[in-house]
């Protein structure tokens, strides 16, 4: 099949429409730093991926919640590497740090059993 572009009235790939009202909308950015959440396993791999989880992003900064303070240092440690994974198939939305924070598996105060 053709590649068409054009002026008006030019049928044009609807990939690319897409995208541009994604610009367009300020939308490209955040939608494809929110792919992170689902692909974490893939890019960071199962061990590490077993003791941690994405928890949410605010712009460049990725929250992590990790589960023990062993592995809060090491992924710490690790951060700039994990950065390298994670941005480095990204057309938008590079992330420049990751809060990395321990996950309380608590209950809620109030909670009796």
């Amino acid at each position: 099949m053709a590649h068409m572009t054009g002026g008006p009235g030019r049928p044009q790939p609807l990939g690319d429409l897409l995208q541009g009202f994604l610009d367009a909308q300020g939308l490209a950015e955040p939608l494809d730093r929110a792919a992170v959440i689902p692909a974490w396993a893939e890019v960071v791999g199962p061990q590490i991926a077993k003791v941690s989880e994405p928890a949410g992003f605010d712009g460049d900064v990725l929250f992590v919640r990790v589960a023990s303070s062993a592995w809060l240092s090491e992924l710490k440690r690790l951060e700039r590497e994990i950065l390298g994974r994670l941005n480095a198939f990204r057309r938008h939305g590079a992330f420049r740090r990751i809060v990395f924070t321990l996950r309380s598996d608590a209950p809620e105060r109030g909670w009796t059993r």
